[in-house]
């Protein structure tokens, strides 16, 4: 008799290791789209302030903090004004490059705003088939225990699955 209690327990604890690393193979694609996303909006954002950087012979440092702290507002009549009279100074065309780096930089900016529209898209993608896989893997061990237990009618069950796994699980809801 105790070789057949081993053989159970050995049996399940291969099942949840078995669901263990899939769990864990989800969540790293997950992550891994995330990542990839936020990878590539940095190296724009960075080659901007990068550019601006070499063109004016400036620490990558000095340069963002000088866009950040460039008023565009306050330019824009300068800069309007400076392009009209034709003055290409080198005074004026130092800060015609703060003007444009930081333009550009702002522009990054609202693209980065428009990613995050977009992760939110994604966000509801992925919460689909975190819904389904979650669905999947109950309905699996719904199966896979009436199987064993013999007991459960495993179709009633089935149709409760969706409640059970999209119910509150130490204060997050799925």
């Amino acid at each position: 008799m105790k070789e057949k209690s081993d053989y159970w327990e050995q049996r399940e604890k291969e099942w949840i290791t078995s669901r263990i690393k899939k769990d864990q193979s989800y969540l790293d694609k997950m992550a891994e789209r995330y990542q990839v996303l936020i990878g590539d909006i940095e190296k724009q954002v960075n080659s901007f302030y990068s550019k601006y950087a070499i063109d004016n012979g400036l620490a990558m440092s000095e340069a963002i903090c000088k866009v950040d702290k460039f008023d565009v507002k306050a330019f824009e009549r300068e800069a309007k004004r400076l392009v009209e009279t034709k003055d290409f100074s080198p005074n004026a065309n130092k800060q015609l490059k703060i003007y444009n780096a930081t333009m550009k930089i702002n522009r990054l900016e609202y693209l980065k705003a428009q990613v995050g529209l977009e992760l939110v898209k994604v966000t509801n993608k992925e919460q689909k088939e975190l819904d389904e896989y979650l669905n999947t893997a109950y309905l699996d061990e719904v199966k896979r225990q009436s199987g064993i237990l013999s007991k459960h009618k495993s179709q009633e069950v089935a149709k409760k699955a969706r409640v059970v796994a999209s119910a509150s699980f130490q204060g997050a809801t799925w």
